[in-house]
């Protein structure tokens, strides 16, 4: 069955709506494609990249102090993202090793407030963010790879695992096929390969590795998959696939 330029752009439209703070403004028809829209998740990814990076080197370009560059540019990241993926690893330190049993690290979890274990958990994934693209000077292909191929792992854990609670954004976005979250992985290791050949194909499966471990995490703490537990496997993969680019 063929799917139309018009369908897959609206796709693709509802994943940027959905994963950043755009102001997409779009209408209920366009909206109603969000539930087909978890193959393009990949593409956010993507444009927060170009946006990233773009505005990095301009900040470059006028100050000529590649600190101030890049914090800058993590900053915006936040900024077109609202930090949700942060908040869900923030939520899951303090959930997983905050709580004595799966009720209790659920509550942690939908709470606000943020613990100690949160705050260690986002000091040391935002520092080492940092000192990764300081390094190798905001290397795009490596920010474009990792958060796109970071952010198709989100509906493959979605597609096999099952929901740990009865509401929140994770709950009220559904389930997508495999075959859905599939076509995201595919195009994410292909952009891999593409651009880093077997390297970018060893990052991949290091994040899908990883990926497969926070899963049985979250099967063990909390009985299933969360919207925190999504935002932390970004994160963690995203890292991950970072580190294996830029050694």
């Amino acid at each position: 069955m063929t799917v139309s330029p018009t369908k897959i752009w609206h796709q693709i439209l509802c994943a940027h709506e959905l994963l950043t703070r755009l102001p997409l403004s779009l209408s209920d028809s366009t909206r109603q494609q969000s539930r087909a829209a978890y193959w393009a998740y990949f593409s956010v990814g993507l444009t927060i990249s170009l946006c990233v990076v773009a505005f990095g080197y301009a900040v470059l370009t006028v100050y000529q102090h590649q600190t101030i560059a890049v914090l800058l540019a993590l900053g915006l990241s936040f900024l077109l993202t609202g930090a949700m993926h942060e908040d869900g690893l923030a939520d899951c330190a303090d959930g997983f090793w905050g709580g004595w049993d799966r009720e209790k690290r659920l509550l942690i979890m939908k709470d606000s407030q943020i613990g100690t274990y949160g705050v260690l958990a986002l000091v040391l994934a935002v520092g080492l963010k940092f000192t990764l693209w300081h390094s190798h000077a905001l290397d795009f292909w490596a920010i474009a790879a990792s958060a796109a191929a970071s952010r198709a792992m989100m509906p493959a854990i979605m597609a096999t695992t099952d929901h740990a609670r009865r509401d929140g954004l994770s709950h009220y976005v559904g389930r997508p096929s495999k075959r859905q979250a599939g076509i995201g992985l595919f195009i994410s290791v292909m952009f891999l390969g593409w651009s880093f050949s077997g390297l970018g194909l060893l990052a991949f499966g290091a994040a899908c590795l990883l990926a497969i471990g926070l899963r049985f995490l979250a099967l063990r703490k909390v009985g299933g998959q969360t919207g925190d537990v999504l935002g932390a496997t970004q994160i963690l993969c995203e890292l991950m696939i970072l580190m294996v680019l830029l050694p």
